[in-house]
Formats: structure tokens, C-alpha cells, sequence
């Protein structure tokens, strides 16, 4: 999770902090380096996301298959 602190009343806002959670505890990684990576794999991520309507009809092709037994392995 990419965590954003908005400015409140400081002239420059906290910078971004990335918190991966685990079975047994959390890591937050603040350097610029670690946010940079993370935020790169979030936007090629979010390139290649299908957009709420594809999404909705993937789900409700999947749910459909599922339902009819049309799932092969």
C-alpha cells in the first residue's frame, strides 16, 4: 500500500511511506528509492488494469462458467 499524507499546515507535506503487511507484522519503507520501485509497479499495473466495465463483465463471465461448469482446467 502506497500511503500519501496530505500537507495539513506544513509548507512541505511528509513524503510518501510504502507499508507491506505479513502473516506476523508490517514493514513501511520511506526511501526514495523503495517508494520509486513500488510506484513504478503500481503505474504498470494500473496500465494494463481493465476498467470497471471490463471488469464487472470478466467477473460475470467467470461467475457464469463457474456456476455451469464450463471452467476446463
Amino acid at each position: 500500500m502506497l500511503l500519501d499524507f496530505p500537507p495539513g499546515n506544513r509548507v512541505e507535506p511528509d513524503r510518501p511511506v510504502v507499508y507491506r503487511e505479513f502473516l506476523t507484522g508490517a514493514l513501511y519503507l520511506d526511501r526514495e528509492s523503495e517508494v520509486a520501485a513500488y510506484e513504478e509497479v503500481w503505474a504498470g499495473l494500473d496500465a494494463v488494469a481493465l476498467d470497471h466495465d471490463q471488469s464487472r463483465r470478466l467477473i460475470e463471465k467467470i461467475s457464469t462458467e463457474i456456476h455451469l461448469g464450463e471452467v476446463s482446467a
